[in-house]
């Protein structure tokens, strides 16, 4: 529907009445309508980046503590098996040697 049509329709006018007659502003009030709308719409996508890039850092933060812990996990390991196995390995050649 064209706002021009709209805006000629005879509904859209009240009558002349001691002179004073008038026609709604329908393509402001339309114009109105969909600046409000533009904002919400601005306002809320602003918001949802914003959590979005909220949850992303969250993600990461956690993405590294999880690397550091494996890191972590891997050199404890080494450093509780290595030993443990050299000392098997030298308590079995010894045995082997008696």
């Amino acid at each position: 529907m064209c706002v021009e049509w709209v805006a000629g329709s005879p509904w859209n006018q009240w009558p002349d009445v001691h002179g004073i007659g008038g026609r709604m502003a329908v393509e402001s009030a339309l114009r109105s309508t969909i600046r409000q709308r533009e904002h919400q719409l601005h306002s809320s996508i602003r918001s949802q980046c914003s959590e979005l890039t909220c949850l992303i850092r969250n993600v990461k933060s956690d993405l590294d503590m999880i690397k550091f812990n494996r890191q972590l996990w891997a050199s404890t390991t080494l450093a509780i098996v290595a030993p443990l196995f050299i000392t098997i390995v030298a308590l079995a050649l010894i045995d082997t040697v008696k």
